[in-house]
């Protein structure tokens, strides 16, 4: 048995290094965005791969048809836009995943962009450390009694509206599988763009999620709304929002970027406007979580039992 860690920058806590160990050979590869040709070679003979979204670059039918042993794949994420998932299953290779792992990290990110843009707090920091001294240009809004609309009420957007509740506002939701949630309102996508103040965007990205906020959308949201997408960039239309930005149709605009993302300098022209560098889930307590799920996923399947799968 052979497992092949492909990540960035990690490493395991003994007590996982003991339990991937015990399984057989356990090579650890230290990559940055690693292209096909490298991930074939480090795959080619593997029985199973821990992979970090940052260590590759995609994985796509090259690399599924070149590693004929290869039989599953654990995330250390969420997120697995990376990989081609119809390949995988073609080829017979499951893809696991560390759902809900990093789950209050990025909620509570979440809510640092919206309380950041909310009160102005990164706009008069900068204006104070170029010597302002007045309040005056920087009036906020408070969320108590205001409006939060969550497209994709999953595990994240469940820790936000939690978070939210605390701060007594108005909660709709809005799942494209229009399941019920828990005790949310849930709404269509047009009522809660409407009605909502602040609206958050977390669902995975795929083929039918790409710019699912695009411009007829934002034309639906107040002009003093807050839109916040702690997810993936591919999400939002994000021409439409510069532009939404230039005629002032958004009080404010959060935006998480993917992995090793460049920021697109034009937001920087906007002092309301919010950008990090996929930091939303990195924290100590996140990537506990997440390595011991990603250890536990891979180490099940070997065992007959399958968990979080993608596939």
């Amino acid at each position: 048995m052979k497992i092949v860690s492909i990540v960035s920058q990690m490493q395991y806590c003994p007590d996982l290094l003991v339990k991937l160990q015990a399984f057989g050979e356990l090579v650890q590869a230290n990559e940055h965005k690693a292209d096909e040709d490298r991930i074939i070679s480090l795959l080619k003979d593997a029985d199973g791969a821990i992979i970090g979204a940052s260590g590759v670059s995609r994985i796509g039918p090259d690399v599924f048809a070149a590693c004929r042993k290869l039989k599953v794949i654990s995330l250390l994420g969420a997120g697995y836009d990376f990989i081609d998932i119809q390949a995988a299953t073609a080829a017979g290779v499951k893809v696991l995943n560390a759902r809900g792992a990093n789950s209050q990290s990025v909620a509570e990110h979440t809510w640092g962009m919206i309380l950041g843009l909310s009160k102005r707090i990164t706009e008069s920091h900068i204006a104070t450390a170029a010597g302002n001294k007045s309040f005056e240009p920087f009036l906020g809004i408070e969320m108590m009694g205001k409006t939060i609309g969550i497209i994709g009420p999953g595990e994240i957007g469940r820790r936000v509206a939690k978070i939210a509740a605390g701060f007594d506002m108005n909660i709709l939701a809005h799942s494209r599988s229009e399941t019920p949630v828990d005790d949310l309102t849930m709404v269509s996508k047009q009522e809660l763009l409407k009605q909502s103040d602040v609206v958050v965007v977390t669902v995975p990205l795929n083929d039918s999620t790409r710019n699912m906020i695009s411009g007829e959308d934002l034309a639906l949201m107040k002009p003093t709304a807050i839109l916040i997408n702690p997810a993936r960039e591919g999400l939002i239309d994000k021409e439409a929002v510069l532009a939404a930005l230039a005629r002032k149709r958004l009080f404010g605009f959060g935006m998480e970027l993917d992995i090793n993302s460049a920021a697109d300098q034009r937001f920087y022209d906007f002092p309301n406007v919010i950008l990090t560098p996929h930091t939303a889930f990195f924290t100590g307590e996140s990537e506990e979580r997440v390595d011991s799920l990603a250890v536990e996923n891979i180490l099940s399947f070997f065992m007959g039992s399958i968990q979080n799968p993608v596939n």
